[in-house]
């Protein structure tokens, strides 16, 4: 079995490691340090608006078309009537429009981010 031992050694992390044969192996890492904060950088682009949708599907369907109006082609994520998440085919037929087709009629619903 190994043992290790690690010192600190200033600016240096060394760890020695001894086998049971006796040879001993030893390496140094470099540690990070903090310093004081720069100045602050520009201002990214701004991101989506964070809006969603839920789309609910009462009735079974092998093909679900979800007007979202989100002007945005959203992820999706399905779910069963029982909560249960399921894949399917997902085609955003537009900004604004997203169809679901599956290989069974699924009832449930859909949350589009």
């Amino acid at each position: 079995m190994a043992r290790v031992i690690v010192s600190d050694e200033g600016q240096r992390v060394v760890v020695a490691e001894a086998a049971r044969t006796g040879v001993a192996r030893e390496s140094s890492h470099r540690v990070a340090t903090a310093s004081a904060a720069g100045p602050q950088g520009p201002q990214g682009v701004p991101g989506q608006s964070g809006a969603g949708f839920t789309h609910d599907q009462p009735t079974a369907a092998t093909v679900w078309t979800i007007n979202h109006n989100l002007g945005f082609r959203p992820s999706v994520e399905l779910y069963t009537v029982g909560g249960v998440e399921f894949d399917a085919g997902i085609t955003h037929t537009s900004l604004n429009q997203t169809v679901v087709t599956s290989l069974v009629a699924i009832a449930g619903f859909a949350r589009l981010t």
